[in-house]
């Protein structure tokens, strides 16, 4: 069975380079502390969300994280997590625009 899940590209700079990736949305809404979490031990500042898009996932509980580029669109950075990481996830909506 799928489930719906949000993806949120980032983008802050992290031990002192400016990294962008996605992941999925933190199930408290607080997507800057998962972001601290994920880089925990390195210093994490200027977090911004870039992007979000709603997909299906086939596991209810993706571990969802892949480093992108600035230049990726959501749906870009999805169909890459998909190429490289073996996922499965199918956007059904897409906001390209979440900083707005």
């Amino acid at each position: 069975m799928l489930t719906r899940i949000e993806i949120v590209k980032c983008r802050a700079v992290v031990g002192g380079e400016v990294k962008h990736w996605i992941m999925a949305t933190d199930t408290d809404g607080d997507n800057e502390a998962k972001a601290r979490r994920i880089f925990e031990g390195e210093q994490l500042r200027d977090f911004v969300e870039l992007a979000r898009a709603i997909a299906e996932a086939p596991d209810a509980d993706p571990g969802v994280f892949t480093y992108v580029t600035a230049e990726m669109s959501i749906e870009d950075c999805v169909a890459w997590a998909n190429e490289m990481c073996g996922e499965d996830f199918q956007i059904l909506r897409g906001d390209g625009d979440a900083a707005g």
